[in-house]
């Protein structure tokens, strides 16, 4: 059994470093590329990183220190804008795979599934044909969108920050009430230290996640402290701390919306209206919703009762709706309305509702030999169910990979 487990635990390191060489080395000459390509191939938005690196941007604001400062760095060594951006945009996509892959291990106790799972994580995509997109939906990507949108730096460079903070606020959200009724512990305290750096991070690299992760936290606060008639005020307050540091930085890149112009000269600000932006790109919103999502909605159709006792299941869907309802509800006005940044957050809810569709899965594989007959066939049915658009939207994901990686169009 020993000398099982060690094969076993050899195999998963062997093939996650061997996959991890691969899906870097892809990654790396696709956003190379997205930014030396000047032949209207390999459209993405970094060559307006790289301006921004070089000072020459005139036409976007970005607010974004990390990647920027990242890259700036990097440049001093290289001595080109583009490679420099390049490999930020890789690096911090390598971390945000090692931080997936442990996590994924350690709340699963899987190693090769886990393995699996998380490069099927980050290259699934929406489930998308040519005949979708002509009849039914307008476009492949655009009104549908991805957990995966390659053409993004931002949001590429902000996931390993993003995974953080949906695990530290998963963990935090449960127990703050408990953890504050008393003084805390050293080991706690370093544990909301984390959690409040991860928010702060991931707002200073693209602050998509965190407006839906505010959002989620402040109902959910709210919902406790009615509830408990006002009895938890003392660990609300102590808890609100960890977002001060976010809010001050969030507030910072947002002050320029609210008031004043656009770089371009126009009005700037945040709009409502249901559907403004995303009724310019798909005229089937519901379909759009179920490509993009159809594998953790399928197994949330199975596991509908595990929100109410698991943390990370139940916080996971509450930032998807979250991102739903911003992007829903929010547009920005003047000429990033086309750009429908509000729908940034909407895909952060949906990689990591793919990310926990993940665990839930091979949780269910796990547990088949403790099943006796009967109830085994049964989970074997179900697995195979959620398995059609798991495996649908990881193997067209890998495809719609390689035809960006080709110089394909993203939308």
């Amino acid at each position: 059994m020993k000398n099982k487990k060690a094969i076993i635990n050899i195999f998963d390191i062997v093939l996650f470093a061997l996959l991890l060489c691969v899906a870097t080395n892809k990654m790396f000459h696709l956003f190379l590329n997205q930014a030396v390509v000047t032949d209207g191939s390999y459209f993405s938005d970094i060559k307006a990183y790289v301006q921004e690196v070089l000072g020459t941007n005139e036409l976007y604001d970005f607010p974004y220190r990390v990647m920027f400062k990242t890259a700036s760095i990097i440049m001093n060594f290289c001595g080109s804008a583009e490679l420099a951006m390049a490999l930020t945009i890789t690096f911090y996509n390598f971390i945000a795979i090692i931080i997936t892959k442990i996590f994924i291990t350690y709340t699963t106790k899987a190693k090769v599934f886990s393995t699996l799972a998380t490069f099927g994580l980050f290259f699934a995509s929406m489930i998308y044909s040519d005949w979708f997109a002509s009849k039914l939906i307008g476009y492949t990507y655009l009104g549908v969108f991805s957990p995966n949108p390659w053409h993004n730096g931002t949001y590429m460079a902000a996931r390993p920050f993003m995974i953080l903070s949906f695990i530290f606020g998963a963990i935090t959200v449960s127990r703050y009430e408990e953890d504050f009724k008393d003084k805390p512990t050293l080991k706690v305290v370093a544990l909301y230290i984390a959690y409040a750096l991860s928010l702060l991070l991931v707002t200073m690299t693209k602050p998509s996640y965190t407006i839906i992760h505010l959002f989620t936290l402040a109902f959910i606060m709210l919902f406790r402290f009615c509830k408990a008639k006002f009895a938890n005020f003392k660990q609300s307050l102590i808890y609100a701390i960890c977002y001060i540091p976010t809010l001050i930085e969030l507030l910072g890149q947002y002050s320029g919306v609210f008031t004043g112009t656009t770089a371009r000269g126009e009005e700037s600000g945040i709009g409502i209206e249901l559907f403004r932006v995303w009724n310019q790109y798909t005229p089937n919103l519901p379909l759009s919703l179920f490509l993009a999502g159809a594998f953790p909605i399928v197994v949330l159709i199975f596991h509908f009762k595990s929100l109410k006792n698991d943390n990370y299941y139940r916080f996971s869907w509450q930032l998807y709706l979250a991102g739903l309802l911003t992007s829903v509800v929010f547009y920005e006005k003047g000429f990033r309305e086309g750009h429908f940044n509000f729908a940034w957050g909407y895909m952060c809810g949906l990689f990591i509702v793919f990310l926990t569709a993940f665990i839930v899965w091979i949780k269910d594989v796990m547990s088949l030999m403790t099943l006796e007959k009967t109830a085994r066939v049964r989970m074997i049915c179900m697995l195979a169910v959620q398995a059609v658009p798991m495996v649908a939207q990881v193997l067209l994901g890998c495809k719609y990979f390689l035809y960006l990686y080709r110089g394909g169009l993203y939308y």
